[in-house]
């Protein structure tokens, strides 16, 4: 049986079995569906999206390539599913999708404690454009730059740009008003 949760360990393999890939599949569930939170705003739709995309990954896993990440394989998926779910539902509904707020998982460098609310934090996030609070959000998660690029399928550059725009944009949200 494999016992792996690094993606980079998967590098190299070039044959897995159906158990095996199921097995490091379930491994990153929690992961996928904290990222599949952070684009969605939603549980239920969250929880949606990740099925969505273990099933996609079992039913498109000879497509991987094993010198691939696996973890960025599965976050390019999860990704490229939920912008076509969300394009879908634009073009059936002419609206665009809302959801509730406050279900943004958040990491900080600092320890916070667990009865402080970052509620607020969570909604200054929210209004972040996607493209930035998925940046943002994956950065936090402790992906690298080229990691976050092969993710969301853009230029390292474009990367680097969007996380500092991201962390500038929070700061002037955070920034205390200066009274003349």
């Amino acid at each position: 049986m494999v016992k792996m949760r690094q993606a980079d360990n998967l590098k190299g393999e070039i044959v897995m079995r159906a158990t095996e890939f199921e097995y490091i599949l379930t491994q990153y569930q929690s992961e996928l569906r904290a990222h599949a939170i952070q684009l969605t705003k939603n549980s239920d739709h969250a929880n949606d999206l990740v099925q969505e995309t273990c099933l996609r990954a079992l039913r498109y896993r000879k497509s991987y390539r094993a010198d691939a990440c696996f973890s960025a394989w599965l976050h390019t998926i999860l990704r490229n599913t939920f912008l076509s779910q969300y394009q879908q539902n634009r073009r059936r509904q002419g609206l665009l999708l809302q959801a509730p707020e406050g279900s943004l998982v958040l990491e900080a460098d600092r320890e916070v404690n667990p009865s402080e609310d970052t509620s607020w934090i969570e909604h200054l996030v929210a209004q972040l454009p996607v493209g930035l609070r998925t940046a943002l959000f994956l950065y936090i998660r402790g992906y690298a730059y080229h990691e976050i690029a092969d993710i969301m399928g853009v230029p390292l550059g474009t990367i680097k740009n969007r996380i500092h725009r991201a962390r500038s944009r929070l700061r002037t949200f955070t920034a205390p008003v200066q009274v003349a």
